[in-house]
């Protein structure tokens, strides 16, 4: 098949054109394959590895570049009115749902193919930006700061992957213990780098936040050890966003100093704007302060050096209920629990969503994966939490 129509849109899979109307999408040539593969099987599950295996043969890419082709898609199709077209199969991949019909012949108004060198100025920004933003995803876990990383050894640089990776499972009181160990290891190896210090103040801070009384009385010794190891990464590490970002966080969440701590922030975003975690805590803070509009700015610069956190999708589906979509809504909230089934934001804003859509069993099952003293607070006015996770 040449030409594929499906609601408004016509795809032609020999020129890798995607087209809403009259109007050309433009998407980056990995983006418009994933379409192609999933409207080929259109109706069936294509898992995960059927798709990475289809448009990276031979190559080590992270899941995420997938997840970040996904995103782009519903983000293009949601315009002409297909945000759910393409469904998420939790844990195993994706189905193409619209209805589709095959043509011999493009539509009216087809729009010529331009080789690169005709591109206008503005598409080539685009399609350069998209390569690195693909190149970016290639990293394990969001890069750290290059000199602070490169200064580590190659055993230190290897325990510290490791203390991210099970850092980011946190919700697992194991998982925080597992990336204790290895950021300890870390700062005994390399007690004159940052990262060590950085991450040992983000265990702690998710300890005190995670896993304390509301006073934080059983847990002096957190909160005196996440700002400890936060000042001392900022000592050490004055050049370094991970250290800037572990000590602005620990301002604001322990010590209440917001103002210092917007400081601390701007710097970490100054000194390496990729990090995602920068962008994703200031967001925090600043909407615990009722500043969305400024909250929403830092939550989308998280979303492109990060597409595959479940707190960037989770965030993604928050702000389309706040918008008023609830089906996208459900739709990002299921992509964020299909990576991680744990994070309570996501199964919040899914039971409200589908409070919304009047559809009262969905949502009392989301409601029942969220402890006691959570689901109390769903009576009145959407949940957000004091401090997000990434």
């Amino acid at each position: 098949m040449s030409y594929v129509r499906f609601g408004s849109f016509t795809l032609d899979t020999r020129k890798r054109l995607l087209q809403n109307g009259c109007e050309a999408i433009e998407l980056g040539p990995k983006v418009i394959e994933t379409l192609i593969v999933l409207v080929e099987n259109a109706g069936a599950l294509v898992t995960k590895a059927e798709l990475m295996e289809r448009l990276w043969p031979n190559q080590f890419v992270q899941e995420a570049n997938l997840t970040q082709n996904v995103y782009r898609l519903r983000k293009a199709l949601a315009r002409g009115g297909l945000s759910d077209a393409i469904e998420t199969m939790p844990w195993r991949g994706y189905r193409f749902v619209a209805s589709i019909e095959t043509c011999t012949g493009p539509p009216n108004g087809h729009p010529k193919t331009m080789p690169l060198v005709e591109m206008t100025l503005t598409a080539q920004v685009r399609w350069i930006a998209g390569v690195a933003a693909l190149l970016f995803l290639l990293s394990p876990f969001p890069p750290p700061s290059a000199s602070a990383y490169s200064a580590l050894s190659r055993e230190s640089q290897r325990l510290y992957a490791l203390g991210r990776y099970h850092w980011n499972l946190r919700f697992d009181r194991s998982q925080i213990k597992t990336s204790l160990r290895y950021f300890r290891s870390v700062i005994k190896r390399d007690p004159a780098n940052p990262l060590g210090y950085a991450g040992l103040a983000d265990a702690y801070l998710t300890v005190v936040d995670s896993y304390c009384s509301v006073t934080r009385a059983n847990c002096r010794g957190a909160v005196q050890l996440a700002v400890a190891n936060a000042r001392r990464a900022v000592e050490v590490g004055p050049y370094s966003a991970e250290a800037h970002t572990s000590y602005a966080m620990t301002l604001f969440t322990l010590l209440r100093n917001y103002a210092e701590s917007d400081a601390q922030f701007r710097s970490a975003i100054a000194l390496n704007d990729g990090y995602a975690l920068a962008h994703y805590w200031y967001g925090n803070t600043l909407l615990a302060r009722g500043k969305r509009a400024e909250a929403a700015a830092q939550y989308k610069r998280a979303l492109e050096f990060e597409p595959a956190s479940p707190g960037v999708y989770a965030w993604l589906a928050a702000d389309e209920y706040y918008s008023g979509h609830f089906r996208l809504a459900v739709q990002y909230a299921r992509e964020s629990l299909a990576i991680t089934p744990r994070w309570p934001l996501a199964w919040i804003v899914l039971g409200l969503a589908h409070r919304r859509l009047g559809e009262f069993g969905a949502a009392t099952v989301a409601f029942e994966h969220l402890p006691e003293g959570t689901r109390s607070k769903l009576a009145g006015e959407p949940y957000v939490p004091k401090s997000g996770r990434r």
